[in-house]
């Protein structure tokens, strides 16, 4: 129909043609704009909420991890505090600390060399278990003695092997304190 016009009414209807699909085209390209527009804008929306929520849990997983690390060190805290207590109330003489016995126990003993000292106190009865050498039985006795004079000691406890050799004898000792 367009070759029946005449040569300008055929330019005005390609104006208008082309016009009409410009048109169209930049409705499509502006409602294609809009959508992406909303795509983005709705995962920007639900990336930030994902993100604040995972902020958020993580913030609480630091908060849970510190509470149980500071009530881990709290149950260190009452066991030392306990032990502390134990050993501060485990000798009946009001002032001795254990530093104290086992310095005595040391400066007491002579000619014995003592090779080990173990200190357990515990709930029942603090005992102190000893492991040396002596030159001869007699200065292995003479400490025996010592010991059991000590006013914080209520037991000593020697195996019989202690005795058996003469001269160069390994002992241990195994002392209970009042």
């Amino acid at each position: 129909m367009i070759n029946l016009l005449l040569p300008e009414e055929a330019r005005a209807v390609n104006r208008d043609y082309y016009r009409r699909i410009w048109t169209v085209a930049g409705m499509l390209v502006l409602a294609t704009t809009i959508i992406i527009l909303i795509v983005i804008g709705s995962l920007y929306w639900f990336t930030n909420i994902r993100l604040t929520d995972a902020k958020q849990a993580l913030a609480v997983s630091k908060q849970a991890f510190a509470q149980n690390d500071l009530d881990q060190l709290l149950e260190e805290i009452k066991i030392t505090n306990e032990r502390l207590k134990r050993l501060a109330s485990s000798v009946d003489l009001p002032g001795l600390l254990p530093s104290e016995i086992l310095t005595k126990i040391i400066d007491s003993r002579g000619q014995v060399t003592l090779q080990k000292i173990n200190y357990l106190a515990g709930a029942d009865s603090t005992k102190v278990s000893l492991a040396g050498r002596s030159s001869t039985r007699t200065e292995f006795l003479k400490y025996l003695e010592t010991l059991r004079q000590l006013p914080f000691i209520a037991q000593v406890h020697s195996p019989v092997k202690n005795l058996i050799q003469e001269k160069n004898l390994s002992f241990t000792l195994e002392l209970t304190l009042k």
